[in-house]
């Protein structure tokens, strides 16, 4: 997202890192971009990129940016742990975003909150709530959240939706299953936490998929196509509130274990007993259960797919500002494959 706003916008990005007395909030920043970009940017630092240490969970480090001259807010911090026995994702994705909403209703300014897809909860595993379509104008319709991750991102929905009721400015994007670049298929530094990856891994390491996971669609969403259609959709009117920034195209299982055999990685279509069979043989040895975590939460093959989610809206209003996604084809698996073979990903 700072890539995409420095590149492309112009204005000042003030960002605000957690305190990090080892490497230093700054240094952080630019190894960070470094990491992704092969370029620090520390010419920039100042003029157009301004680190601020602090907590967003604290609610007294906001009187130190009362002086700030700031217009937007987009709020791309999130704990992205599915479970913790303590609070620290209530902390980060409920209060954290109640003291966001604070400040900026004070100071009148936009705030843009990145949520996600998952706010639609276990309720895909779910036969009555089938039809349900998770469109622009759906929030709240039975779904199971009991998930930590899920029902803290749907509450920080709960607070931007009351915001906008009172006549905030108020955007709420929705992005689904990010992966990498639609440039290079490069990801992001935690590319080992997505739940899509990892599940795609235990497969590799099994070596068989059931063929009813293969005839699976599922979308793809590129980080730097993502961050593109964020800003743009920040531009919308006031009235444009609830946005689901995600490609709209699909992709079938099969074709990315297509374009993961060209890496030498052979996975094999079987029934669904003979891949139980061999997943037991698998578990066996307890060292592998590590890579299989994302497999054995999936009680379904239907949970690969998320069809019952929709964005039309979101595509239509993004014509209108001259920009579409691009098809999801093997060229980009093949870069995003490249790109994880290549930092050991598939090493197991």
């Amino acid at each position: 997202m700072l890539h995409e706003f420095i590149k492309n916008h112009d204005g000042i990005a003030y960002c605000l890192i957690r305190p990090d007395q080892k490497v230093g909030s700054t240094n952080r920043l630019q190894s960070l971009l470094e990491y992704h970009f092969h370029d620090n940017y520390k010419d920039l630092f100042t003029d157009r990129i301004v680190v601020i240490d602090g907590d967003l969970t604290k609610k007294d480090f906001f009187s130190k940016c009362s002086d700030l001259s700031i217009d937007t807010i987009i709020n791309a911090a999130a704990n992205v742990k599915h479970f913790s026995q303590s609070d620290d994702i209530e902390k980060v994705n409920i209060c954290g975003v109640e003291n966001l909403l604070e400040f900026s209703r004070n100071k009148n300014i936009n705030f843009i909150q990145i949520s996600t897809t998952s706010i639609g909860g276990d309720a895909y595993k779910t036969s009555r709530f089938n039809n349900t379509l998770l469109d622009e104008n759906t929030f709240f319709f039975g779904q199971d959240l009991s998930n930590k991750y899920c029902y803290s991102k749907f509450m920080a929905e709960r607070l931007c939706f009351e915001e906008a009721l009172k006549g905030e400015n108020i955007k709420i994007m929705r992005v689904g299953n990010l992966m990498g670049r639609e440039s290079d298929g490069g990801f992001q530094i935690n590319f080992d936490t997505n739940a899509f990856l990892n599940l795609v891994r235990s497969f590799c390491l099994i070596g068989q998929v059931p063929y009813n996971i293969m005839v699976n669609k599922i979308f793809m969403d590129s980080i730097d196509a993502t961050a593109k259609s964020i800003l743009l959709l920040a531009t919308t009117p006031k009235e444009n509130i609830l946005l689901h920034p995600f490609n709209n195209h699909q992709v079938m299982v099969l074709d990315i274990f297509k374009v993961i055999s060209e890496f030498g990685i052979n996975v094999k279509s079987v029934e669904s007993n003979d891949f139980n069979v061999g997943l037991k043989k698998v578990l066996s040895n307890h060292k592998n259960i590590l890579y299989l975590n994302s497999l054995l939460q999936l009680d379904s093959a239907d949970n690969m797919g998320f069809d019952n989610i929709n964005n039309d809206l979101t595509i239509s209003i993004l014509l209108r500002l001259n920009y579409q996604f691009s098809i999801i084809d093997d060229d980009y698996l093949r870069k995003c494959i490249d790109h994880l073979c290549k930092i050991g990903f598939f090493d197991l």
